[in-house]
């Protein structure tokens, strides 16, 4: 099985081995979103975007499911908004679920709630926007004043 992508990284991660992995499943769960090196005290964001290559492997992997019409779900980890357009508009990917970070239990939480054992999905507390809000409004200035 391979062993995944860095969250931040810059070469693609999706190999030979990983789409065979993915041809061979019943349903795939890929877990995309951010981390600590993404988001942190004092680490602005300037964009909304995946960081490094997840885009691609959403894609590659997305791709791969749809030639065996296998089932992709794709679970986001993160503590603030990320672009989901593309994913949302991609009819490869059934199901998206935005889940934080979970914590010590969340697999099994999560794990769980994907295979219906609880029901505990819900709608965002938060508006998420595209990208395209990053040009249209300024999110590193913090003036708080009109001019």
């Amino acid at each position: 099985m391979p062993s995944g992508c860095t969250v931040g990284g810059n070469a693609s991660c999706f190999d030979a081995t990983a789409a065979a992995a993915v041809r061979a499943a019943d349903a795939v769960v890929v877990v995309v979103g951010l981390d600590g090196s993404q988001e942190a005290e004092g680490n602005d964001r300037k964009n909304l975007s995946f960081p490094g290559t997840q885009s691609d492997l959403l894609s590659a992997v997305a791709s791969a499911a749809a030639e065996s019409k296998i089932p992709v779900i794709v679970l986001v980890m993160s503590g603030g908004a990320i672009d989901l357009t593309a994913v949302k508009a991609d009819e490869r990917v059934g199901a998206v679920a935005w889940v934080g970070y979970p914590g010590q239990s969340g697999g099994d939480a999560i794990a769980d709630a994907l295979f219906g054992i609880t029901n505990q999905w819900g709608r965002l507390p938060a508006t998420w926007y595209d990208d395209g809000f990053c040009a249209a409004a300024a999110l590193d200035d913090y003036a708080m004043r009109c001019v």
